[in-house]
């Protein structure tokens, strides 16, 4: 596992993936709590996001905001999942939730704009943008945010 997360943390997530896959099936799923949440955030890292799920409803049930609702790292990794997983709604509904337990979230911050730019809503994903750049604004993933927001004011004007 720790190999896996070197290997991730350094951008290489085609190495880390086959660790994972081989840790888990020999040991199966951890059951601490932070070895859980560290283990989704690397399994979705390296794209297994069927196995982040599975792994994530086993620790903490089908709807993280009924059985952890106050645990902003559970939510957070919930609308991270339901991203993933192309579930705008419940990602969206997430990530606002976990702006509710942590107003200064820049992850859901980062999360409410890309789900406001795959529903081509550039204004308010731009207005979430700006939102995270006035608390952090060398977050390079709300610069990538910002670029990606430029490129699709762009590309809607051609298609």
């Amino acid at each position: 596992l720790e190999a896996a997360l070197v290997a991730i943390a350094r951008g290489q997530p085609a190495v880390a993936r086959p660790l994972l896959e081989r840790e888990l099936d020999a040991r199966g799923a951890p059951t601490d709590r932070l070895d859980v949440l560290e283990t989704v955030q690397a399994l979705l890292a390296t794209g297994l996001i069927e196995r982040a799920e599975k792994l994530f409803i086993a620790r903490f049930g089908p709807d993280a905001a009924r059985t952890h609702p106050a645990d902003a790292d559970v939510i957070r990794l919930a609308s991270r999942l339901a991203l993933e997983k192309g579930d705008l709604r419940t990602g969206r509904a997430y990530a606002r939730r976990l702006l509710r337990l942590q107003p200064n979230s820049i992850p859901a911050m980062h999360n409410l704009a890309l789900f406001a730019l795959k529903r081509r809503r550039v204004d308010s994903a731009r207005a979430w943008i700006a939102r995270g750049r006035a608390i952090d604004p060398s977050d390079l993933g709300l610069r990538k945010l910002r670029t990606l927001c430029a490129f699709s004011r762009i590309a809607s004007k051609f298609i």
